[in-house]
């Protein structure tokens, strides 16, 4: 076990000095060892395979590290059951990296899953329940569902000011997403509307 906790820590020290290859390598040894010494549902092999999944994504290789994060899920809801406050960041990564193979819809599945999740442990009207909806907001609006976009943009925006102020750059970029998103889904409503019309004159 502490030999796989030395490459666990090596493998951080690689990565924060942007040595992706060898992050993701060492990664994959601290896994094969935690899993050999540990166990398949130790806690620090849930950790390393959720590192190893990082490491993965960082390298290009988005796909695989899906399968560990995936992985890591299924034994966190074995070891901890499906409430466990760290799996709301570990579905959020998930969503995040999703979003950047432009796989918008399945992101956003995601981030629904972080929020609801979010809801229920941190409540809510919690700041990290509003900056979930703040992010869940930005990948409908990716997903072209305009009206759910402004709708959870403005949850967003309400636990912000209640919580955070006016004042603050939370609730300001909150306020400014709020605007933008309901002028395109205004828009997006005329544009639906017009060619509506234009069938119905046809016919």
């Amino acid at each position: 076990p502490e030999v796989a906790r030395v490459y666990h820590q090596l493998s951080m020290f690689y990565y924060q000095l942007d040595i992706k290859d060898a992050a993701a390598e060492l990664a994959r040894k601290a896994v094969i060892l935690s899993e050999r010494t540990l166990g398949v549902d130790h806690n620090e092999t849930v950790l390393s395979y959720l590192n190893l999944g990082l490491f993965e994504h960082v390298n290009g290789r988005t796909t695989e590290a899906l399968h560990y994060i995936e992985h890591a899920l299924e034994l966190w809801k074995i070891v901890y059951g499906l409430h466990h406050p760290d799996s709301i960041t570990t579905l959020n990564n998930a969503a995040v990296m999703l979003q950047s193979m432009k796989q918008y819809h399945t992101s956003r599945i995601w981030f629904e899953k972080s929020l609801a999740l979010s809801t229920q442990i941190a409540g809510p009207d919690a700041i990290a329940t509003g900056t979930l909806a703040f992010q869940l907001a930005q990948a409908l609006a990716l997903d072209h569902d305009a009206h759910a976009a402004v709708s959870r943009m403005r949850d967003a925006y309400a636990i912000f000011l209640a919580k955070l102020g006016s004042n603050d750059r939370s609730t300001k970029e909150a306020e400014s997403w709020l605007e933008q998103l309901t002028q395109n889904a205004v828009s997006v409503a005329k544009h639906a509307k017009d060619v509506q019309a234009r069938r119905l004159r046809r016919v």
